[in-house]
């Protein structure tokens, strides 16, 4: 390995430095917010899954340059860079890093209220103004059709009452208490056999 591929090596390597740095602080932000870190299968996977993504990322970098060459100094260069960014550049990426959050959730908010605004809150006022026309024509149609039957009822039921004798309701009367009567019985002779029945198993 000359001396120029050497160099490119390191360069190449403090950037990644500067790279894991940026990717542990956008990985923290989003999985550890406030320093609550979670012990549990899903979070231990997801770091697991998060040092290899890096470690692969180094990987094909170094493979690109050197063949894949590892020396002492390319861990070296890794840990000037992590430090470079802890030291100079992680104050000011948190800060860029959350003011690109709170603008994505200002958007977010946003659209959600223009969305809310101009297509949900229509319909919902006019599913509203449908319901209340609804109610009030059902409204109107049940004491129409009451208003109508009662004064078909009315007459109608004097005209039977003058036509017909008052023998003819007594029989109704007399006719309805026997047939109650009859029924009552059958329910007093079935919920016998069902008790019996029920006995008997």
């Amino acid at each position: 390995m000359n001396l120029s591929v050497q160099f490119m090596t390191m360069a190449a390597m403090t950037v990644m430095g500067l790279w894991i740095g940026i990717s542990v602080d956008t990985y923290g932000r989003f999985f550890y917010r406030g320093g609550r870190r979670r012990w549990n299968a899903l979070q231990i996977v997801g770091d697991l899954l998060f040092w290899l993504i890096q470690g692969l990322l180094v990987f094909l970098v170094l493979l690109n340059i050197n063949e894949g060459d590892v020396r002492i100094y390319i861990f070296l260069a890794l840990l000037c860079g992590y430090a470079a960014y802890r030291g100079l550049f992680q104050s000011l990426y948190r800060r860029l890093l959350e003011g690109i959050i709170q603008s994505v959730l200002y958007l977010f908010q946003t659209f959600r209220k223009i969305i809310v605004l101009f297509f949900i809150r229509p319909i919902q006022l006019f599913l509203q103004l449908v319901y209340t026309v609804g109610k009030v024509v059902l409204q109107g149609v049940l004491a129409l059709l009451l208003f109508v039957w009662t004064i078909i009822w009315v007459p109608l039921k004097w005209l039977v009452q003058l036509i017909l004798p008052e023998a003819f309701f007594d029989w109704v009367k007399k006719i309805s208490g026997k047939a109650a009567g009859i029924l009552e019985s059958v329910k007093k002779i079935k919920d016998k056999l069902k008790s019996w029945f029920a006995g008997k198993d």
